[in-house]
This record gives C-alpha cells, sequence and structure tokens, in this order.
C-alpha cells in the first residue's frame, strides 16, 4: 500500500500532486520498535518466542499440554502490531506453564522422538539466563507498546491526542 512506484500511495499521488503520504501514528511506533531487530539478541529473543509459539499452535496434543493451565499464546505476528506485544506480553505471562509443558514433552512416552527431540531443543535455548532477562525485559515494554498501539489505532485519534498519549506513555 505504501510503496511509492505502484501503491496506493503513488495512485494518490498521480491523482492529486500535493497530497502527502504519512505512516499512521502506530505504524510509526512499530517502525521504531522494529529497529531493535537490529540487536542479535533482541532478534533472537523474538525468533525464540515466535518458535516456540509455532512449536506449541502446530499440533492440537501440544496445546493440550499447556492447556491444562489456562495458557492462551497469540502467535506473534510482525505486521499487527498490537498482536506482536500482545503475543510477548502473554508469552512471559505463561512462561513458567511453557517450560513445564516443554519439560514433560521431553520426557514423555506420550510423544514421538521427534517432538522429544524439539521440546528439549526449545527448552535450553528458552531457559538460558539470557533469554529469560531479555524476554522481561522485552515484554515490560511490550505491554506498554500494546497500550499505546490500541490507543494510536482508534478511528478518532488526531496528531495533536497521539502525541498527548505518547508523551504520557514516556512518563510511565
Amino acid at each position: 500500500m505504501a510503496g511509492c512506484i505502484s501503491g496506493v500511495q503513488k495512485r494518490i499521488k498521480d491523482m492529486y500532486p500535493r497530497a502527502h503520504f504519512f505512516h499512521c501514528a502506530s505504524h510509526r511506533l512499530n517502525l521504531v520498535i522494529n529497529d531493535l531487530n537490529v540487536l542479535p539478541e533482541v532478534r533472537n529473543c523474538i525468533t525464540k518466542i515466535k518458535d516456540t509459539i509455532t512449536f506449541f499452535k502446530e499440533s492440537a496434543v501440544r496445546m493440550n499440554v499447556i492447556n491444562s493451565s489456562n495458557c492462551k499464546l497469540t502467535k506473534l505476528c510482525e505486521t499487527r502490531f498490537v498482536e506482536k506485544h500482545k503475543s510477548v506480553r502473554q508469552f512471559n505471562e505463561k512462561f513458567i506453564v511453557i517450560v513445564e509443558g516443554l519439560e514433560e514433552m521431553s520426557t514423555s512416552k506420550h510423544f514421538n522422538s521427534k517432538t522429544k527431540q524439539r521440546s528439549l531443543e526449545i527448552l535450553n535455548a528458552i531457559t538460558t539466563p539470557n533469554f529469560v532477562i531479555l524476554l522481561s525485559i522485552i515484554a515490560k515494554y511490550s505491554a506498554k507498546f500494546e497500550f499505546i498501539s490500541t490507543i494510536l489505532q482508534g478511528v478518532n485519534i488526531d496528531l495533536q491526542e497521539a502525541t498527548k498519549r505518547i508523551q504520557s506513555f514516556y512518563r510511565l
């Protein structure tokens, strides 16, 4: 949509040459947040979260292991800003349940060797001190970004209100 060669932006600019293109406030915030992915540690942490969620979600049997603890996991989607923040927050909140589920799957007779091996690999990856510390930091800010992104995607938000909300966010 934002493509300057053949996207909606270009089509509107062709019809109205004085029109200017701006990302919405929520999108701009997400672009800034995504710049953190330049750090390999952050990128690896997000990838491990995504891999873990995918591992559980691709099997109803695996999901049942953590659903008994009322553990809901939202798929981590890079393009749906609020869902991404929500996913990281939920992962952090249910971290102990996830670890216990992976431990159970890696030793249980009810799972095949491939599932056991993969659950052990994921367990080893997400229980390192580096991952746990990064998860808690990223989750803290994801909870705040989830809140502010939801507000910024509101139908009636204008530039002045968005600025006010962002400034109040920085005071938290």
